[in-house]
């Protein structure tokens, strides 16, 4: 570990962005935005065509951005990742010998033209069917032929920049199509081959319980893994290598063994082949899994980073990636990153992914898929504290050796034998029960949680990985690839590979610990029933899964046989503090801790060796920070606390970076007095007030087709019907008080003839607001008190449907998209509470809005003080008097329970800097001279209160699914007909008229004397 590189780390550790080209790409736009994300401390930027794209893919047009892009970064220093438009299961024009095969129990009513039979019963056929646009995943033919045409073809004219500035190939989530088993015309001899026996006899045992349906089952899917890994992994693998590209990207379904088998088959025996292995975590839960909204069983998201990590652990790939972010909503701040990045920084994700940067935030673009990780946020200019703080991060997390005490066996070969097709579905509020499998994976995910807690390092072992990489060296010494392990833990599991058990077997004859949590020992091996050697059996101990008997079991084992390190962390029953432990060459240890708990501040208590120095690395400001350490006779003991959902990285060290403070420093400050300042603000708005306008009248062929319903709705309805012709919307909003400045902000402006109270207004190239499509136009000279009528006309034609559902990420889809209008300017936007249920994290308000004058003295909670849907900062400012502090006094200003993104702290207008992480606090004792100063905060939000979503009777949760989030499962009670549509429902079990935003507020300010 170098502290100079910690200090100032460099793109190399920044984050990669998936950037989102989703409109038409102009050359100058394109190296704009590659300019602004680099300057952002990114490493690498993903070019990913996606829903709304405007240039047609491949296209002389197309590729001459590309062009610009790929020179711009090489201008810039950062990397670009290619991402191919045509995805393993969305290519246009597959050839019968590339497509894929699904396996399907289809009901004997239904048809079955163009698939084959491979058997009947009285309710289903098993039928081989095509899939149109997706690749034969399990066919190494096909897959070498998808990457000739989607790779080598499409890129050939970059190929000078392989290895340089295009440094990997991205790929998001190759996978099957379940509740449609994965298929191919290779799979029955592959099997044949492996097993002894024709698969084909037994299909429905795939799907019920019948004919020893385990064992096929077991079979069936270890098959489908081999050949998946060989037909497609290994290959883009190679390709890539050959190129000179790293294989980087995530697989799917990767959450949970249900989805897992369901989507993938099993990840671990997968990431083996790609060189920058990652995985995906979506929306702002810590629970989070695969198709549930806020977390699924409330299970800590542990299994999919740990199941990647470990593979990077054993095979020593040395960074592991995580997509994350995507779904979170606007709302997402710099402390729901630190949040999020620092959970899964504990289980060894070292890369940060960002879903997304969106290249345009222009029609439906801006809802799929929240957040925009780009220029558009009010809090971009301040980006850099947060991708600093993580790229710190991600250099620690690289350097020495994660090790790990304990490895748990991975049963996903086990759950194979669990999974029923028939009761799976995507959407998970839709699947039936396999309590089995579910089972299976909660004890596994327990069992994680419980490691964690106790503080021990560990690892899963997959069984296919165990029987490659496995040794036992001439110490005796456990092996697995390059991590070595001194406990093995059997979780709940029914059957092991001949391999495992024989691997089992003779660490028990070394005398190695082997645990068992499970009520059962295995009883299958190699998916048939079989009994376990009689040397393992007797040297397996049972353990409870329980963290109080593992402790029992584990700890005293562990301990006595300890590496000599300096510190031996005394978690001393706190559960919320995770750690993630990496030892230096010398010796020395980095320490990460985290306290996961949501409201509780946790110690930490290290026991060190005597002599040895704990220094706190700094990840915000790269400062290094000696802490105090209580003297004892033969250890010492240091503690730290750790606010909620915050962590600390500690550096132990016989030898400290800094001269050792003064043992009174060391001491640490005590605290005098704190004062609470009055909640009395003047504040000044540093950017335009905002009042979105979402409901319209329409009007077609001069008359009123609807009353006042959603813009989102007329979109829907109008395409619904196939209209192509003139509308005309009709907004209105309400004035008490005549600004001196008000706009009108449309997306594409100039394509609408614009009245208000009947006046005409032209866009006049004023600068845009927050994104280049929100094109302002002054109305100020036709604003009256009262209501104001504002009429929007153009022409109107559907968008063209896209071919396929993948197809849309890279289809130009031409036609026209009804967006809201906003109205901007020096106002304030004054409403009421609504009477309707209030929801956790935001705030209900009645859809009834005024303009009226600003107030200057304001408090509390700035969203009721005439700022519902701003986007952007104010300075909230007031005059204290202060006495000169004494000698060796300090003076501290902190802010609590604040609802921001990020502050400035002004002193008499001297800035001391901007903070986006807390705790939030300065020191300003320099600054305190006797008498008055001027104390002001600039405080900056988000996107959320403008963009919304709005109108989920769910108010804020935790996720942000796209389109269904804005228009209440697109608007079914508006658009099924006209009359429905004509009605408009204002209140249903998705949809309120009601607007829920979120706080926006400075919090409680306080001064510590110290």
């Amino acid at each position: 570990m170098k502290i100079d590189i910690f200090k100032n780390p460099g793109a190399k550790y920044g984050a990669v962005h998936l950037w989102m080209l989703n409109d038409k790409l102009d050359p100058e736009e394109v190296k704009r935005q590659v300019r602004i994300l680099s300057e952002s401390g990114c490493r690498a930027l993903i070019t990913r065509t996606y829903y709304g794209l405007n240039t047609e893919y491949l296209s002389s047009a197309y590729m001459e951005a590309m062009e610009c892009a790929i020179n711009e970064a090489e201008k810039c220093g950062i990397e670009i990742f290619l991402q191919a438009g045509y995805m393993p299961n969305g290519f246009p024009g597959l050839t019968s010998d590339m497509c894929g095969y699904g396996l399907e129990a289809r009901p004997i009513t239904d048809p079955i033209t163009n698939m084959v039979c491979l058997d009947r019963d009285d309710r289903y056929y098993y039928v081989v069917r095509p899939f149109n646009h997706a690749i034969d995943l399990l066919n190494e033919d096909a897959v070498r032929t998808y990457v000739l045409k989607a790779y080598q073809d499409t890129w050939r004219c970059f190929s000078r920049h392989f290895g340089k500035t295009i440094t990997s190939i991205w790929v998001d989530e190759p996978s099957f199509h379940p509740p449609i088993l994965p298929w191919s015309h290779g799979l029955p001899a592959a099997f044949r081959d492996m097993w002894g026996y024709d698969i084909t006899s037994h299909i429905p045992s795939l799907f019920h319980h019948t004919d020893n349906y385990k064992l096929h089952r077991h079979h069936f899917w270890r098959t489908v893994v081999e050949l998946l890994a060989k037909g497609y992994f290994q290959t883009v693998s190679a390709w890539c290598a050959d190129h000179g590209l790293l294989f980087s990207g995530h697989l799917m379904g990767e959450d949970t063994l249900t989805d897992q088998i369901a989507l993938t088959g099993a990840t671990m025996p997968l990431y083996k082949y790609m060189h920058l292995p990652g995985i995906d975590h979506l929306g702002g839960s810590l629970c989070w899994t695969h198709g549930a909204s806020g977390g699924e069983g409330g299970l800590p998201f542990i299994l999919t980073p740990k199941q990647c990590t470990s593979v990077v652990n054993q095979l020593g790939k040395g960074v592991a990636l995580a997509e994350m972010y995507g779904v979170s909503t606007q709302a997402l701040t710099m402390k729901d990153q630190q949040r999020i990045g620092d959970f899964l920084a504990l289980l060894g994700i070292n890369q940060r992914c960002l879903h997304a940067s969106f290249y345009s935030m222009r029609g439906r673009r801006k809802r799929l898929h929240a957040p925009n990780l780009s220029y558009q946020q009010p809090w971009w200019q301040d980006v850099n504290i947060i991708s600093r703080y993580f790229a710190r991060l991600s250099y620690l997390l690289r350097q020495g050796r994660y090790e790990a005490e304990v490895l748990v066996i991975h049963p996903i070969e086990s759950a194979y034998m669990l999974y029923e097709p028939l009761r799976y579905r995507e959407d998970i509020t839709k699947r039936e029960p396999m309590p089995e499998l579910e089972e299976m994976n909660s004890h596994l995910v327990t069992l994680s949680k419980h490691l964690l807690e106790l503080g021990l390092g560990f690892d899963y072992a997959d069984e296919s990985m165990l029987a490659e990489y496995g040794r036992i060296d001439d110490q005796d010494n456990f092996y697995l690839g390059n991590m070595r392990y001194r406990v093995i833990i059997l979780p709940q599991l029914i059957t092991l590979r001949r391999s495992t058990v024989d691997f089992l077997n003779e660490l028990a004859k070394k005398g190695y610990r082997i645990m068992s949590t499970a009520s059962s020992l295995p009883s299958f091996v190699e998916g048939q029933p079989s009994v376990l050697p009689e040397q393992l059996l007797s040297s397996i101990i049972q353990v409870l899964n329980t963290k109080d008997d593992l402790a029992k079991a584990l700890i005293p084992a562990l301990n006595a046989n300890a590496p000599g390190y300096p510190a031996n962390p005394d978690l001393n029953g706190h559960s919320g503090i995770w750690l993630h432990r990496r030892y230096l060459d010398d010796k020395d240890e980095l320490l990460f801790a985290c306290n996961v708990h949501e409201q509780e501040t946790k110690q930490l208590a290290l026991n060190v060796v005597k002599g040895a120095v704990v220094e706190q690395l700094n990840l915000v400001d790269g400062s290094v920070q000696p802490l105090s350490i209580e003297e004892n006779r033969d250890l010492s003991k240091c503690t730290i606390c750790i606010p909620p959902e915050s962590s600390v990285m500690l550096h132990i060290t016989q030898k400290a970076h800094l001269d050792l403070p003064s043992k009174e420093v060391r001491m640490g400050d005590y605290t005098k007095k704190q004062v609470v300042l009055p909640d009395c603000w003047r504040m000044e708005r540093l950017s335009p007030n905002a009042l979105p306008l979402d409901y319209c009248r329409l009007i077609v062929d001069s008359q009123y087709v609807s009353s006042a319903v959603p813009t989102l709705a007329v979109q829907d309805f109008l395409s619904s019907k196939g209209y192509k012709g003139d509308v005309t919307l009709e907004y209105s909003f309400s004035v008490r008080d005549k600004p001196a400045n008000i706009h009108l902000v449309l997306e594409e402006a100039d394509l609408w003839r614009v009245t208000i109270n009947k006046h005409e207004c032209r866009y006049a190239g004023e600068p845009y607001y927050l994104d280049r499509s929100f094109l302002p136009i002054d109305i100020s000279p036709y604003v009256n008190l009262g209501l104001n009528i504002i009429r929007l006309t153009s022409y109107f034609e559907p968008l063209r449907r896209a071919q396929f559902t993948l197809s849309g990420l890279f289809e130009n889809l031409s036609g026209v998209e009804l967006e809201n209008a906003y109205i901007i300017g020096d106002f304030a936007v004054t409403g009421t509470i609504s009477p309707r249920e209030q929801q956790q994290r935001c705030l209900r308000l009645a859809p009834d809005f005024r303009l009226e004058v600003e107030k200057k003295d304001v408090q509390g909670d700035l969203v009721l003080s005439g700022l519902p849907f701003f986007a952007g900062t104010v300075e909230l400012s007031q005059n204290i008097n202060l006495d000169k502090p004494m000698y060796g006094e300090k003076i501290m200003v902190g802010i609590n329970e604040s609802s921001f993104c990020t502050v400035e702290l002004l002193i008499n207008d001297v800035s001391l800097g901007v903070q986006g992480i807390p705790p939030f606090t300065w020191d300003i004792t320099k600054y305190v001279t006797g008498g008055n100063l001027k104390l002001s905060f600039r405080i900056t939000n988000t996107l959320r209160n403008l963009l919304g979503p709005h109108h989920r009777t769910s108010g804020e949760p935790d996720h942000c699914w796209g389109e269904k989030a804005f228009k209440g499962y697109s608007l079914k009670e508006f658009t099924k007909d006209g009359a429905l549509f004509l009605k408009h429902e204002p209140e249903t079990e998705t949809w309120t008229d009601d607007y829920f935003v979120i706080p926006f507020k400075l919090g409680f300010v306080t001064l510590t004397y110290s």
